[in-house]
């Protein structure tokens, strides 16, 4: 790692996050680089920056941990969308609701809520199914 790979660190400890991004992103290899950004997207987790973490796992590839931050941070509607995209793309293979994970079932719960109280019992009815549950009593 040579000299730019302890800087990174003191930087960190400096809380120069952004310099060490970029010391990241500049002189190290990806997969040193991705150890930095998951340390810059932990910390900000940690310090309630949530959302802006959702960013730099997308970044890193992250996806089960973008689709927990959006569950924990009550963006079921973002989170239900991403879900759909992924399962598109292939990238979460649910073709069971026994084998999804369970935050992706409240998830998709959740947003058939939404959408039954907006007005939309169809849509309601296809994700109460993906969250592999039966219509709630209203």
């Amino acid at each position: 790692l040579g000299q730019a790979g302890g800087g990174w660190r003191y930087l960190q400890a400096a809380d120069r996050w952004h310099d060490a991004n970029v010391l990241a992103k500049t002189a190290l290899s990806d997969s040193d680089c991705a150890v930095v950004l998951r340390r810059y997207a932990d910390f900000l987790v940690r310090t309630n920056h949530k959302m802006r973490s959702v960013d730099v796992y997308v970044a890193l590839g992250d996806l089960e941990r973008v689709m927990q931050l959006l569950h924990s941070t009550r963006r079921t509607d973002t989170a239900a969308m991403f879900a759909n995209i992924c399962r598109s793309a292939g990238i979460f293979s649910d073709d069971n609701a026994s084998t999804r994970p369970s935050y992706l079932l409240d998830i998709y719960f959740a947003y058939g809520n939404h959408l039954h109280k907006v007005g939309n019992p169809s849509a309601a009815e296809m994700y109460w199914a993906l969250g592999g549950r039966a219509r709630p009593a209203f």
